[in-house]
């Protein structure tokens, strides 16, 4: 399958709402980054590559990057726009750049792809993932986060360019397609869920912007908020309760059953 030539239409504001400075300190990149590194954490003890390289494929300027390379674990960034990368990341962070078209002895290397936040952008996912497994051979996982359930739709969709919002079987229906294994399947941010649909219910609009929280304050506020959300992911049957978020890790081998959402 052979995937279009990658295209960004993202401008400066659409890299600068979600992702101004001090972003990093709102309970969803809190939640998040802590969800990642957890489910990371457990891929990279499961695989057979001791020097694997973690990509983060459509990074953004660098927040899980440096999040993640802050936390040990050797992982860079790739971005098909130019959006401001965090400073000190920008030895570990490559923009304007095809992740298919990075050096062979970095694409031999990588064992781990992120893809967060990513494939909603992209009107054909598969011949995507597709054209990632035919670049990069080591590849033992892709963890993915996805924006979840279409009755949560609004303005914020529109504007950031989504084709879809998935649910788990979207979520399957993908990884059939393109030969990959789903090792664990499950909805995150789940008490979001009445919230935003409360919101979407009464206006269908949200705001655009995430922004970051100032003050000791309000950043402790907003650490506590971070810190509920991980741990309520971490409730096993959380997974399967629909949440305005999806978290899936695949992979092209077999490996061990599904879990998580239904």
């Amino acid at each position: 399958m052979s995937s279009p030539p990658a295209t960004t239409t993202f401008d400066d504001d659409q890299y600068n709402l979600p992702y101004s400075i001090g972003s990093e300190h709102h309970f969803w990149n809190i939640a998040r980054n802590r969800i990642i590194e957890r489910h990371l954490r457990r891929v990279i003890a499961a695989q057979q590559m001791s020097n694997g390289l973690v990509l983060d494929v459509g990074c953004g300027p660098g927040v899980v990057v440096d999040h993640l390379r802050r936390s040990g674990i050797d992982c860079e960034g790739v971005e098909l726009g130019r959006p401001p990368v965090r400073p000190g990341l920008e030895p570990f962070v490559r923009v304007g750049t095809d992740a298919t078209s990075l050096p062979q002895n970095i694409r031999e290397r990588t064992s781990t792809i992120l893809l967060l936040d990513v494939l909603e952008h992209i009107q054909n996912p598969d011949a995507f993932l597709a054209s990632l497994m035919d670049a990069y051979p080591s590849v033992e996982h892709f963890i993915v986060t996805l924006p979840a359930r279409m009755e949560l739709w609004s303005n914020y969709d529109d504007y950031y360019g989504h084709f879809l919002r998935y649910d788990a079987n979207a979520v399957r229906a993908l990884a059939k397609a393109c030969n990959l294994h789903v090792v664990s399947l499950k909805y995150f941010f789940n008490a979001l869920y009445p919230v935003m649909a409360s919101m979407v219910w009464r206006s269908q609009t949200r705001t655009l912007e995430t922004r970051p929280p100032s003050g000791a304050i309000l950043r402790g506020l907003h650490a506590l908020v971070g810190a509920s959300f991980s741990l309520e992911e971490r409730i096993p049957f959380m997974g399967a309760v629909p949440g305005t978020s999806l978290l899936a890790v695949l992979s092209p081998r077999a490996g061990s059953g599904e879990s998580g959402a239904r």
